[in-house]
């Protein structure tokens, strides 16, 4: 299975769930338990589609996933096995579609 973030230009990025499932599971650790379910509505198990999100929710909810994509992309790519330079420019392209949207 896979998973698609969608930008508020209809512009879409893929990756297998494995991958979906690390950034989601990382960046939900991050969230307060109070605000889980709600961050959980917007970035589901299928990815997340920002063309419906409204401001300033989008901004929110992106600068959240970049903050995670930015470190896997860097000091914790080993951890998870995305430390080569096809992963880096996948997990690029993410981090180049949730930066102006934040």
């Amino acid at each position: 299975m896979s998973a698609i973030v969608t930008s508020e230009d209809g512009e879409d990025w893929f990756t297998n769930s494995y991958g979906w499932h690390t950034i989601c599971e990382l960046a939900m650790e991050r969230l307060a338990p109070a605000v889980r379910d709600e961050y959980q509505r917007y970035a589901s198990s299928i990815g997340v589609d920002f063309s419906t999100l409204d401001q300033p929710k989008r901004a929110e909810v992106a600068g959240w996933l970049l903050a995670v994509v930015d470190e896997l992309r860097g000091a914790r790519a080993a951890e998870f096995g995305w430390d080569t330079e096809r992963d880096r420019a996948h997990l690029s392209k993410l981090s180049d579609m949730l930066r102006p949207m934040s």
